[in-house]
């Protein structure tokens, strides 16, 4: 009986393990944003896979959707890493629910933890560092290519297709030479080959076939205002269930966490409507760090008061009008220079 060694498929990769239901013992990244519904979205890792979580859900904090970066190097994922200079994603429990933005959320959090691995400390388990992420189209789920095609039709991700690789060794011995296999090359007159002992040679030639690589580069994701802001904080596993957020907020107050980068226009952009107290601190915090106290006030109240340009209520929008518009005119005007509208039909 003779065993064959091969690379395993897509289709029998064993399934991420489950996402813990919480946030302790990760690390918290920051707040991505749905562009459907301009809503803020956790990110986390836990050094191996990417969470984003929803700060709507009841509890707060409910796993949404994952992805992980590939260890394997299996199908054509080395050859897209090479190609990129991104590690390669897989996102094969996808999200929940589908249709509804929360795709981007995922791919842009994944984007975000390679990129905070590049520059401010974060531990990931990669083959390969660089500040965005890769696919290829090899055993990908349709829920991907959809979301892949849709991102690269609209600019945010780009594509490409590699050539096959041009691969050399050095030093191949080739057996059964025989002495007329050489003769031609003897340039001694009325000499002949008699004995092949040993002929080693270098040898050239294509490998693989071309396979089509996408990447999303984190940049291009910030500055299409899918990022709030990015911070690297790891949350104890010993504290409180439900205090993750708030513990976050009490170690920027004590300087012993801090903003590496907040979207300006992404922030103030936000509908801040049901979410949870902790995280209307901790977006406080970050109109601080971007000396947008005076828009602070704003915030609480439409938070409040259940307020949003996008809300057809008389009765709110009354409220609104009486405490001189609660910062709603500048939300608005946000809004139209974000790049939502655009991007809020991906997949």
């Amino acid at each position: 009986m003779t065993f064959e060694l091969r690379p395993r498929s897509a289709h029998e990769l064993p399934p991420a393990p489950p996402e813990l239901p919480d946030l302790r013992g990760k690390t918290f990244l920051g707040f991505v944003v749905n562009p459907r519904d301009q809503e803020p979205v956790s990110a986390s890792t836990d050094g191996r896979h990417v969470a984003v979580r929803s700060l709507l859900s009841d509890p707060p904090l409910a796993a949404i959707g994952r992805g992980y970066y590939d260890m394997t190097s299996y199908g054509e994922s080395d050859a897209a890493e090479r190609a990129t200079g991104y590690p390669r994603v897989h996102t094969p429990d996808g999200v929940t629910p589908r249709g509804a933005g929360y795709g981007t959320c995922l791919y842009t959090a994944l984007a975000l933890a390679a990129y905070l691995q590049e520059n401010h400390g974060l531990r990931l388990q990669t083959k390969t560092r660089g500040e965005g992420i890769c696919s290829e189209s090899e055993n990908r789920s349709p829920s991907a290519d959809a979301w892949w095609d849709r991102a690269v039709d609209k600019g945010l991700a780009s594509r490409t297709e590699t050539e096959p690789e041009e691969v050399c060794e050095e030093y191949v011995r080739l057996d059964n030479v025989s002495p007329g296999d050489l003769q031609n090359l003897v340039t001694d007159e009325g000499k002949t080959i008699t004995y092949v002992n040993e002929v080693n040679v270098d040898m050239c030639g294509l490998e693989g076939d071309a396979i089509v690589v996408d990447q999303l580069e984190y940049n291009d994701a910030f500055q299409a205002d899918l990022v709030a802001f990015e911070m690297t904080a790891e949350i104890p596993p010993n504290i409180r269930p439900g205090t993750e957020l708030r513990w976050v907020v009490e170690q920027v107050l004590a300087g012993e966490t801090e903003f590496h980068d907040v979207n300006h226009d992404a922030l103030l952009a936000l509908d801040v409507r049901g979410l949870p107290e902790d995280a209307i601190k901790l977006l406080s915090l970050a109109y601080a760090h971007l000396d947008l106290e005076d828009d602070i006030d704003d915030l609480w109240y439409r938070w409040q008061y259940d307020l949003d340009p996008g809300s057809t209520s008389p009765q709110l929008q009354l409220i609104a009008n009486q405490t001189g518009g609660a910062g709603l005119a500048a939300v608005a005007q946000a809004r139209r220079r974000v790049a939502w509208d655009y991007l809020k039909d991906l997949p």
